[in-house]
């Protein structure tokens, strides 16, 4: 299992797996977010489950972000999931 995050805000995008920051990028966000799907990218898919997805109206600061990980990691842990 992974806790994938995402946040955009003020043109820069952060992705995090796990808690850590793997990447930043500024980038300028489509005019139409209606033709968002997750999990698929082109001919690439999610192979498995999503046990939680949280939409927010807003960016989470970071401190808002380390308390969700922290939330996350005790309701999910992955020391006691399968890595199947």
């Amino acid at each position: 299992w992974d806790r994938i995050v995402f946040t955009y805000g003020d043109g820069v995008a952060k992705f995090y797996k796990n808690g850590a920051l793997l990447a930043t990028k500024e980038i300028t966000p489509p005019d139409d977010w209606g033709a968002f799907a997750l999990g698929v990218a082109g001919n690439m898919t999610i192979h498995g489950y999503v046990a939680e997805l949280l939409v927010y109206e807003t960016v989470l600061s970071d401190s808002d972000r380390s308390d969700l990980d922290r939330y996350l990691t005790a309701k999910y842990p992955l020391s006691t999931l399968s890595q199947n």
